[in-house]
């Protein structure tokens, strides 16, 4: 049987520099029926040269030019326009291995699901690479189940690579404006959904973790976003899982935690933010203490982040530390 057309979208903003090994190392991949939606969003550098360069020597690219509108309408805009029925991510700054297609294909083809995820290996400027800890025994599973899955034992990310999706999925749920677009949506893409397939491929991707991306910035106001996101998916965990009183608890805490990490945090920040959910996390240990599901770790932040603001900031440097 012949092989469906995927569509890979590579949103493209200043990243000239980056550009030429993400673009080979999808010319590389070992499916057979793939096209590359390369998306310059008004990008100020050489990147529409470079995209336009390589539409003209590659049947399967095709370069598009739109006005700048932040990631998520570059990828809405890649969906809209993809000729496949089926559609994976790669951000610009990112590369893969030869199998990244085939291996998702296949494991979303054998197991008739609506999406295949898989895992993603970050790297860091110091050569330091990380791959996201596969802990699920499963393979196939609910789009309901999906959810906590990736929300709440974090088995995968909610980002949008290292997933292949039906496109009819994106069309229905598009990416939202703003910071943590993927942590906003991927929720509601995988309730939508069946069946998911999990995959534990290691390496597929490489994340590239640089210095001025989002989460390894300065807080502004775009940052605090991600606690409206929160807000909106506990309302939905109170519908979908209502006796499920830690799921909340974990999402907040991977939100709090996350912004705390950001470098360049100040003091006075660090302790604004803290001391906002100190008493929410205070009040709801009681019902992750005892959750077999989460490991000591998860269960130490969450009280860490009930008590003292100081004894968290210290925590927090001795564990960074420890990453370097």
């Amino acid at each position: 049987m012949d092989h469906p057309l995927i569509s890979i979208i590579v949103p493209v903003y200043k990243v000239e520099s980056y550009l030429y090994k993400c673009v080979e190392s999808l010319l590389c991949q070992t499916y057979d029926n793939y096209e590359i939606l390369l998306i310059d969003d008004g990008s100020p550098d050489a990147c529409p040269q470079i995209c336009d360069k390589y539409a003209a020597e590659n049947a399967n690219i095709i370069a598009y030019h739109k006005s700048n509108n932040g990631l998520s309408e570059a990828r809405n805009f890649g969906v809209r326009k993809a000729n496949g029925d089926y559609i994976a991510f790669v951000d610009s700054d990112d590369y893969v291995e030869p199998s990244y297609i085939s291996d998702m294909w296949r494991l979303l083809d054998e197991n008739k699901a609506d999406i295949a995820v898989t895992r993603v290996q970050r790297e860091y400027k110091n050569k330091e690479r990380r791959i996201t800890p596969f802990l699920s025994d499963k393979t196939v599973v609910t789009g309901s189940e999906a959810v906590l899955e990736i929300y709440f034992k974090q088995t995968v990310g909610w980002h949008a690579v290292g997933k292949l999706y039906k496109k009819n999925l994106l069309l229905d749920y598009p990416f939202p404006d703003g910071y943590y677009e993927d942590f906003a949506v991927m929720y509601k893409i995988l309730s939508a959904c069946e069946t998911v397939a999990l995959g534990d491929f290691i390496g597929n991707y490489h994340y590239i973790c640089r210095e001025n991306s989002t989460l390894n910035s300065k807080i502004i106001e775009k940052h605090y976003r991600v606690f409206d996101i929160c807000d909106q998916l506990s309302v939905y965990i109170a519908d979908k899982y209502p006796n499920d009183k830690a799921f909340p608890v974990v999402i907040y805490k991977s939100a709090v935690v996350q912004i705390l990490n950001l470098t360049n945090t100040d003091k006075a920040t660090f302790k604004k933010i803290f001391n906002k959910y100190n008493k929410y996390f205070k009040r709801n240990y009681k019902y992750v203490k005892s959750d077999g599901r989460l490991t000591k770790k998860d269960k130490l932040m969450i009280k860490l982040l009930g008590g003292s603001s100081v004894v968290f900031r210290l925590a927090m440097w001795i564990n960074n530390l420890g990453k370097k």
